[in-house]
């Protein structure tokens, strides 16, 4: 199965992934996996698996330049050799859409909303407001505290 990210853009690079499974009773052996077609591709279309066990299933990743706006077509070919020997070719193929890509106007760029918040002088103003109040309080916690006390005023003899 073949499938793709994003859109594809003409002159970018896309990701095409491929899953590929064995659901045969043999082991194929030295699978090798190439890709083709209309396009160029950003990193070597071919990956040596080598062997590749029943019931596996693995994904094979290309990196694809369209080199035209429109459908383009491509083929992923598996080759390996079968328990016997015999070397066997497997061909999927699929079709992209590429787009014209469009680059956004230099001219047009968006400025950066202005952060509003307090300058540094109005926070060091609340930060010595909220320093002061603090040690407000606790004084005074201490001298009601103080003044309870000595209200009781227990002899201990």
């Amino acid at each position: 199965d073949v499938s793709q990210g994003d859109a594809i853009f003409m002159g970018q690079p896309a990701s095409l992934n491929v899953q590929y499974y064995n659901m045969g009773k043999s082991t194929l052996n030295n699978l090798v996996i190439t890709a083709e077609g209309d396009f160029d591709f950003a990193n070597p279309p071919k990956v040596f698996v080598g062997k590749f066990d029943p019931g596996k299933s693995e994904f094979y990743d290309m990196q694809i330049v369209a080199t035209k706006v429109g459908e383009a077509k491509g083929k992923v070919i598996f080759t390996f050799e079968d328990a016997n020997g015999k070397q066997i070719k497997t061909e999927k193929e699929f079709t992209i859409t590429a787009e014209e890509f469009v680059a956004e106007d230099p001219g047009a760029i968006a400025e950066e909303p202005q952060k509003k918040g307090l300058g540094l002088g109005a926070k060091i103003g609340i930060g010595v407001l909220v320093a002061g109040a603090t040690t407000f309080t606790i004084l005074k916690i201490r001298k009601n505290k103080k003044k309870k006390m000595d209200s009781l005023n227990i002899d201990n003899d």
